[in-house]
């Protein structure tokens, strides 16, 4: 039973249950899914605890891991993973995270876990990991994750091979070794996403990024087709073949969209048409190798519900219904208005054909007419092509149309001599300079085939630093998975500080011969350094966002990154005056500029008993790009924050004073620089100290996708 997992009512609603269970059922075990949060502790508390079962969701999930012991109250409970969501076909999990959290929970004193359970939203999926899970119960001791996936592959292929088990020790350290803290699904393929530039993922919830080194799965696939011939008959070596080849075609959709992106921001017509074929290109390969196997076929899928059927009409329903499933997930107000397109979406033959292939093929010649016509792009009605396909009554094949290896053999080259397989990743340090001062500008160029190396590589730093290279900036190749890196000593040009913060702009290129390819590719990255001016005496910064800061008088500025400033997540830049907020402060500042990175960024004033580490105390009042002026706050003491009013239909310039009488602190925001003012919520935060931490703040909210902001300020009095 799950009535409470979401909406948590109050405990008599959870007795009320309790007692319906008994009367139907005498004995019975309620059974109730776990979350980071939920079931509540005092709706626990509310219910007899023997007879209730938690299955934790999130056992694997979240970082630092939760207590149950502690939080459930003693209840019962197992250790459960949800290893994917819709049934996506991306592989891997963290079993590392398994292998650290089972026996460490099953063994602590006073332990309560009983058992496991593993959820997935779709079976028939990663096999491995479903094998490893399921044998987490059944062992005494913990398990050695090398000699088990060396094992793994003996058993899985029937046979001893060296090949075999090199590739599943590259698996163990790439798709099964991930390394996001608060996921265990990895993210899904590009290639399924409704067309974006800047899309990072296909369905709402997917992970933004790939969390493995994708070279060493390249060369886990190499080893792979080279398993010995007596071992390639299986079912199991076939199927394996099939996904991982797969998996890695799909991974290039995250090297190349970037591009396409940046080629479309600088009207390079030319390197954009290469882009766009490559990528189509790319599709064709991953519809071919899905075609090899069944279990990446979309025909069985459709032929499974028109078979459930008694009558025609049924049959065309039941079909209907199944290929909304694996696309819109609904009709236009849970796709669209919900966001749960592509939430089951597959990387299955004849869907990649039919609607992921002409979606992108209709986006990217919209965007190539916008190009040439110096127009913005036309907007696309998705839903609407999308709805046209779901009813469609295509009928798609039942049975593999190639021979896997020999079809994996052809992509695995294909892929060898695709271009712009290379990213360029640029630091400088430090970010924020005097103009008398320089920086170190370093440019790391990767080779991401893992399959072949480059020829020659040549990289360029332009802009307005003044830049000497500390070193060769040209390599005559780069290996497969290699990587070759440049530096150079910079200054900025002399002038008088105008702004508290001053960019200065410029750009690595790195030209280089990827394999048979026809021309040098390109790859860019554009950076910054700033001319900062110092901070006064008595204030200091807290940075977990890769924040830089400057001050001009009463003007400041932030510019960083930043995922959120929301529950367990708290990545904001700040400048404080650390302990000036006392019981009866007022602080007020003006919000000047805020960059629109994501609808909740957020930039305004912040308190904290202690703004360096998590503490009870926390606030803040900020306004957003798209949510108005929000005060948000910790409402229980533990460091985190979870509750917020707001105030809709504002947007900076707007001034912000936050004011404190005791543990009651009220919001106010003023669009008119303070001659009136309008509430937005009091609030009451417990385990404030007597004097806090205070100061400006910024996060870009950026979900993930990385994107940074500048905000400016003017003004910080305490008063």
């Amino acid at each position: 039973m799950l009535p409470l997992h979401h909406s948590a009512p109050a405990p008599d609603a959870a007795d009320g249950v309790e007692k319906a269970l008994r009367k139907a059922r005498p004995g019975a075990i309620w059974v109730i899914l776990g979350w980071l949060s939920n079931p509540r502790r005092d709706l626990l508390d509310a219910v007899d605890k023997e007879l209730m079962l938690i299955v934790d969701g999130v056992s694997d999930r979240f970082t630092p891991a939760p207590d149950r012991e502690d939080g459930w109250g003693g209840v019962p409970y197992t250790f459960g993973s949800i290893p994917n969501y819709g049934g996506r076909n991306s592989l891997g999990v963290n079993t590392e995270r398994w292998a650290e959290r089972f026996w460490a929970w099953r063994d602590k004193p006073g332990s309560k876990l009983v058992g496991t359970a593993y959820m997935p939203e779709a079976a028939q999926r990663d096999p491995a990991a479903f094998e490893l899970f399921s044998e987490l119960a059944w062992r005494e001791k913990p398990v050695d994750l090398s000699a088990w996936f060396a094992g793994y592959a003996e058993l899985r292929y029937g046979g001893r091979d060296t090949r075999a088990r090199t590739a599943w020790a590259g698996l163990r350290e790439s798709i099964y070794k991930h390394t996001l803290p608060n996921d265990i699904d990895q993210a899904d393929s590009l290639f399924n996403a409704r067309p974006s530039l800047t899309a990072a993922q296909a369905a709402t919830w997917s992970p933004l990024s790939i969390a493995y080194d994708t070279t060493t799965l390249d060369g886990a696939l190499g080893q792979l087709l080279d398993v010995h011939r007596r071992l390639r008959g299986s079912d199991a070596y076939r199927y394996d073949l099939v996904d991982l080849t797969r998996q890695a075609v799909a991974n290039r959709a995250r090297l190349l969209l970037p591009q396409l992106n940046d080629a479309n921001r600088r009207k390079d017509l030319a390197t954009f048409r290469a882009l766009a074929a490559t990528w189509l290109r790319l599709m064709r390969l991953q519809d071919d190798i899905t075609g090899t196997h069944r279990a990446f076929l979309l025909g069985p899928w459709l032929d499974d519900a028109k078979r459930s059927a008694s009558t025609d009409a049924e049959a065309a329903e039941l079909e209907r219904t199944a290929r909304v499933l694996i696309t819109t997930w609904g009709d236009r107000p849970q796709a669209d208005g919900g966001s749960l397109h592509e939430y089951a979406n597959r990387d299955w033959s004849g869907l990649i054909a039919d609607l992921y292939l002409p979606r992108w093929q209709r986006y990217l010649d919209e965007v190539e007419d916008a190009l040439t016509q110096d127009r913005a792009p036309a907007a696309i009605d998705w839903y609407a092509m999308e709805e046209e396909w779901t009813r469609g009554r295509t009928a798609y094949p039942l049975r593999p149309k190639a021979d896997p290896h020999r079809t994996a053999r052809r992509v695995r080259d294909e892929l060898a001599a695709t271009p712009f397989q290379a990213t360029l990743a640029v630091t400088a340090e430090p970010r924020t300079l005097t103009p008398d001062a320089s920086t170190t500008i370093t440019a790391v160029f990767a080779n991401r085939n893992g399959f072949a190396g480059t020829g020659r590589v040549d990289i360029a730093l332009t802009g307005a630093v003044q830049a000497d290279p500390q070193g060769a900036t040209s390599t005559a190749s780069v290996p497969p998975a290699g990587g070759f890196t440049a530096r150079w000593t910079a200054t900025v040009p002399e002038g008088e500080l105008t702004d508290p913060l001053t960019a200065v702009p410029f750009t690595a290129t790195a030209q280089y011969e990827p394999r048979r390819a026809v021309a040098p590719a390109k790859v860019a990255h554009q950076g910054t350094v700033y001319v900062a001016g110092p901070l006064d005496d008595g204030l200091t910064t807290v940075n977990s966002n890769a924040a830089v800061f400057g001050q001009l008088g009463d003007r400041y500025a932030i510019e960083g990154a930043g995922n959120d400033l929301w529950g367990a997540t708290a990545q904001f830049g700040a400048i404080t005056r650390p302990g000036a907020m006392g019981e009866t402060t007022a602080v007020t500042t003006r919000v000047d500029s805020q960059a629109d990175t994501g609808n909740w960024a957020r930039a305004g004033i912040i308190v904290g008993n202690d703004l360096c580490a998590s503490s009870p105390g926390f606030l803040n009042l900020a306004v957003t790009p798209a949510n108005g002026v929000v005060l948000s706050y910790d409402a229980d003491g533990n460091g985190r924050l979870e509750k917020y009013a707001q105030v809709t239909g504002v947007r900076a310039p707007v001034t912000l004073r936050l004011t404190r009488s005791g543990p009651a602190y009220t919001g106010e925001f003023s669009t008119d620089d303070g001659a009136t003012w309008r509430p937005v919520a009091t609030v009451t935060v417990p385990g404030a100290a007597g004097t806090q931490d205070v100061g400006l703040f910024m996060t870009a909210a950026n979900a993930g996708r990385g994107t940074r902001g500048l905000t400016g300020f003017t003004g910080l009095g305490p008063q």
